[in-house]
């Protein structure tokens, strides 16, 4: 099995995978809880800017293929 080959995921698969993220993070976050609450704003600040670019398209923000702002009305130029 090639670990790279392109497969399509189930919606229990990314389900998962989403969870046992959240949860290795929370398990993160009580462990190193001193170092985290010491530069909290710095994981914020970090937390928003990944956040972005996944709003914008989800909004509808920038055309794929074009790089250009997309009309939110959803006519196409």
């Amino acid at each position: 099995m090639n670990i790279f080959e392109p497969r399509t995921w189930t919606v229990w698969e990314i389900g998962s995978l989403k969870w046992s993220c959240i949860l290795f993070g929370a398990i993160l976050g009580a462990y190193f809880s001193e170092f985290v609450m010491t530069y909290v704003w710095l994981f914020v600040i970090g937390f928003v800017l990944l956040a972005i670019k996944p709003v914008m398209k989800y909004l509808g923000g920038v055309h794929p293929h074009r790089g250009e702002p997309r009309s939110l009305t959803g006519s196409t130029p």
